[in-house]
C-alpha cells in the first residue's frame, strides 16, 4: 500500500467513460473492467427532504410497533408457559410500552406537519 495515493479528489477527477484494455492472450490474469462513472447528484430538494425525512419516520414506527409486539408477545407466551420471571416479564412489558409510545409520538408528529 506504500505506492497508493492519499488525495481522493483526483480519483474523482479521472475519466472511467473510457473502454477497459483488453490484456493480451498471453495474460494469465484479466484485469476486471470498471464500471462506467455515475454522474454526482444534486443536493434534494426541500420537497424530496420531506418526503424522506416521512419515509423514515414511518418505518421507525412500523420497526418499534414490530419489536414491542415481539417482546410483548414473549413476555404473555413466557407467563402462559409457566416460565416467566416476574422481574423479566415487567422488563418486556415495560419495553414494549415505551416503544409502543415511541411509534405514536412519530405518527403524531407526523401527522402534525
Amino acid at each position: 500500500m506504500e505506492n497508493a495515493r492519499n488525495d481522493i479528489e483526483a480519483l474523482d477527477d479521472l475519466e472511467l467513460d473510457a473502454p477497459a484494455s483488453v490484456p493480451a492472450a498471453s495474460d494469465d490474469v484479466a484485469a476486471p473492467a470498471r464500471p462506467a462513472k455515475r454522474p454526482r447528484r444534486e443536493a434534494p430538494t426541500d420537497e424530496e427532504c420531506r418526503q424522506m425525512h416521512a419515509s423514515f419516520n414511518d418505518r421507525i414506527s412500523y420497526l418499534c410497533k414490530m419489536a414491542a409486539l415481539v417482546v410483548a408477545l414473549v413476555s404473555l407466551a413466557t407467563i402462559a408457559l409457566g416460565q416467566e420471571l416476574p422481574q423479566f416479564v415487567l422488563m418486556g412489558l415495560c419495553l414494549s410500552v415505551a416503544l409502543l409510545a415511541i411509534a405514536m409520538l412519530q405518527d403524531h408528529h407526523q401527522r402534525k406537519r
